[in-house]
């Protein structure tokens, strides 16, 4: 998702505690970071999750000009932010993107969900919404990554 932000300039720090704090919140398993930088435009981060990632970019002081097809030009003015949040299991994304856009203040402009999993689903069966417990599967693995010799 990207669009508008809205709310306070985050620091280093608030971004690093937000990354930290949303795999939980959305029902997946952290397993290493978040890593957050400063760039010249804003911030970055990243959390990897036993899903895959979550990913922010926060650009406080650049205004970019795109091209828009059917639009011409467009121009995304500053703040703006990118949000993904890739899984490879179905997730509440109603809540997800809810959360986002109250937490990080934004008002979305571009939203692209693409299933995934698809081929572990029946045709009558519906994608189950995220919950906290159902993440057990990744603390019940012995992932690679935790047996200590990779452990920052």
């Amino acid at each position: 998702m990207e669009g508008e932000l809205t709310g306070p300039r985050l620091t280093e720090r608030e971004l690093r505690r937000w990354l930290a704090r949303m795999p939980k919140r959305i029902g997946m398993t952290k397993i290493r970071g978040p890593f957050v930088q400063t760039i010249p435009e804003g911030l970055v981060g990243i959390c990897v999750i036993a899903e895959s990632h979550l990913a922010v970019h926060l650009l406080y002081d650049r205004v970019e000009t795109i091209p828009e097809p059917n639009v011409g030009m467009l121009t995304l003015p500053a703040p703006y932010a990118y949000v993904d949040i890739f899984s490879c299991r179905s997730f509440d994304t109603a809540h997800v993107i809810e959360v986002v856009r109250a937490e990080l203040g934004m008002r979305i402009k571009q939203l692209q969900v693409v299933p995934r999993g698809l081929e572990y689903l029946t045709a009558m069966e519906p994608a189950p919404p995220a919950r906290p417990e159902s993440a057990g599967f990744a603390r019940d693995r012995a992932w690679p990554w935790q047996a200590g010799s990779h452990d920052a």
